[in-house]
């Protein structure tokens, strides 16, 4: 849902451990000209058809997502980033 943003160019979301709801998600952000958390918070809102609780709850722009060589997100590099 956040690739669709205009200026977003890649995403990444990990789940981080959050004390009130257990975990949350996390996403880092790729983008190509100004974009701010509330301006993909709104957005992410705008779809009625996403779940709430698939909303992430915190953001971190990033200047790459790291990827292996066959294209997968490596995550494991965004938890060591939290």
């Amino acid at each position: 849902m956040l690739a669709g943003y205009p200026t977003v160019e890649d995403v990444g979301v990990i789940g981080v451990p959050d004390e009130e709801w257990g975990e949350i998600v996390f996403a880092f952000v790729r983008a190509d000209g100004e974009v701010t958390e509330a301006d993909l918070a709104e957005w992410y809102q705008a779809d009625e058809d996403m779940p709430d609780f698939t909303r992430p709850r915190a953001y971190e722009f990033v200047d790459e997502i790291p990827r292996n060589p066959s294209g997968k997100i490596m995550r494991y590099k965004l938890r060591d980033r939290v």
